[in-house]
């Protein structure tokens, strides 16, 4: 963050007993911090103008950690049939993409559904037990990494 024994002072006054602290930091590459771990922040708080000594310590850990993915092959050649579908959902796609699942979600993220793929480039999922409304198929591969994702409607 800072280098170490770095002092800041900002004054802020407090109006009410009911007012709080807020502390906020930023670990993005942007503010100068490049490497992943663990830092200290020690904030010193006190009653600057009052006529007692009022002081405080407090230590906040922060933690800095890359977040990502391991590298996918990603296809692009995915068609799903019809659309919007009503009972059925025919999927083909490219036969190298290792295609092993499909994965069912609501709109709002929820896993309605998983498919295990038998052919090497296509698929028909079952969805009448799909209530009507826009879903998104993930294709999975042997890996369980997901390779694709695509938006369908079901009526």
């Amino acid at each position: 963050l800072w280098p170490a024994g770095t002092t800041y002072e900002s004054v802020y006054p407090v109006t009410t007993a009911a007012q709080g602290f807020k502390f906020q930091t930023d670990l993005a590459s942007s503010s100068g911090v490049t490497t992943n771990g663990t830092f200290y922040v020690r904030v010193r708080i006190n009653n600057k103008f009052g006529t007692a000594t009022d002081e405080v310590f407090e230590t906040f850990i922060v933690t800095r950690s890359t977040t990502g993915v391991s590298t996918v092959k990603v296809i692009n050649d995915i068609a799903l049939y019809p659309n919007p579908a009503t009972s059925n959902l025919n999927v083909v796609f490219d036969p190298s993409s290792d295609v092993k699942n499909i994965a069912i979600y609501s709109i709002i993220g929820r896993q309605m559904n998983a498919f295990r793929v038998t052919g090497n480039s296509s698929a028909s999922l079952n969805l009448e037990n799909l209530p009507s409304g826009i879903y998104f198929a993930r294709l999975l591969n042997g890996n369980g990494d997901v390779v694709a994702t695509k938006k369908f409607t079901k009526q």
